[in-house]
């Protein structure tokens, strides 16, 4: 940054008595000016797997290299051009850079909409060049930022979890008044920045000042499960229900292998139990079975299940395939004949683990 004084002679003493006093009145209201260049980071956040495929990804307002704070209107010209030198399309997974993400940046400025209101997409080469009374507009990001923002367009292939990230490398060109009139006065500038005289004609933007900006985005593991209820349906004495069979199907995000396993149920214990419903102290014990196993399908250790076991689809973890479970629930011999008759249930609560 570079801070420039133009002066101009006056023959005329009751002009320069004006002249001073108002370079008084804007001094009060520009002395804490000041811009500054910096590299950023911007970290999008974390999301699940399945919102970024879905193109669910805006992130916050994030500054895009250049900060100017303290500024207020001037009849000073302001200058601002930024030539963006490169521009990440996609984001790169930090452990694999053959798996990426796609991305789009764009201008939040307040002048930097189409027609039909949609911002401005910035890409390689893009180049935005602004003269203005005031840039009180543009620079509403956190901190005096001048803010951009990005997207994440719906994916065509299903998404790796882990870290991803791009960079966004921006030259900056400035001239803002600090202490200035009719385009005399002070000026925060970047190198080489030439203004022309009382604002007339073009000026020499100079070499800038270039900014580099790290974009991150973090892709959270992800599942969708697929679950029917186990139906006993109706028997005159507990040991007449017949055992019935169910399929759970279960979907992770791509690479991502697991283990599920099913709750003991309201009652908290081994073997399961189902309530009559009008009298809760009645209780029909019940358990599921892995398959067509007597292998116990609980939450604990090898009860557990594995997708790389899973009835069909194991160890396909391409993000799309449901892996199935097959279960046969059975309701257990040592129930009493005795039990009065209603409607009993449980609630058994099935947890994914990675």
């Amino acid at each position: 940054m570079r801070v420039k004084m133009k002066s101009l002679k006056f023959k005329i003493l009751g002009h320069s008595v004006i002249f001073l006093s108002l370079l008084t009145f804007f001094y009060s209201s520009e002395a804490e000016a000041n811009c500054v260049v910096q590299n950023t980071n911007a970290n999008l956040g974390t999301y699940p797997s399945t919102q970024v495929e879905n193109g669910q990804v805006e992130s916050t307002p994030f500054s895009s290299g250049l900060n100017c704070t303290g500024l207020a209107t001037v009849t000073s010209a302001t200058y601002l051009k930024y030539v963006v030198n490169n521009v990440s399309s996609s984001l790169v997974n930090i452990n694999d850079p053959q798996k990426t993400i796609p991305l789009e940046v764009y201008e939040r400025f307040t002048t930097s909409f189409t027609n039909d209101g949609t911002p401005v997409r910035v890409t390689n080469s893009y180049t935005e060049s602004i003269k203005a009374i005031t840039l009180l507009s543009l620079f509403f990001g956190p901190d005096g930022n001048l803010s951009m923002f990005a997207t994440v367009p719906v994916q065509g292939t299903k998404i790796v979890p882990g870290t991803y990230r791009g960079t966004l490398t921006i030259t900056w060109f400035y001239s803002i008044p600090a202490l200035a009139i009719l385009g005399l006065g002070n000026f925060y500038e970047s190198p080489g920045f030439d203004r022309p005289l009382l604002g007339i004609g073009d000026p020499e933007w100079g070499s800038g000042i270039t900014s580099t900006m790290t974009i991150e985005l973090t892709v959270d593991r992800d599942c969708s499960l697929l679950v029917t209820p186990i139906n006993f349906g109706t028997a005159p004495f507990a040991q007449k229900f017949n055992p019935v069979t169910n399929t759970l199907q279960i979907r992770c995000s791509a690479g991502t292998p697991y283990s599920v396993g099913l709750s003991n149920g309201s009652s908290g214990v081994a073997p399961r139990t189902m309530i009559n419903q009008t009298d809760s102290s009645k209780k029909l014990a019940y358990e599921i079975y892995k398959a067509n196993t007597i292998e116990r399908w609980g939450n604990l250790g090898s009860e557990r299940w594995h997708s790389d076991d899973a009835t069909r689809n194991s160890e396909v973890y391409d993000g799309s395939t449901y892996q199935e479970y097959d279960a046969t629930a059975k309701i257990l011999d040592s129930n009493s004949n005795a039990l009065p008759s209603g409607t009993y249930k449980d609630n058994v609560i099935v947890e994914v683990e990675f």
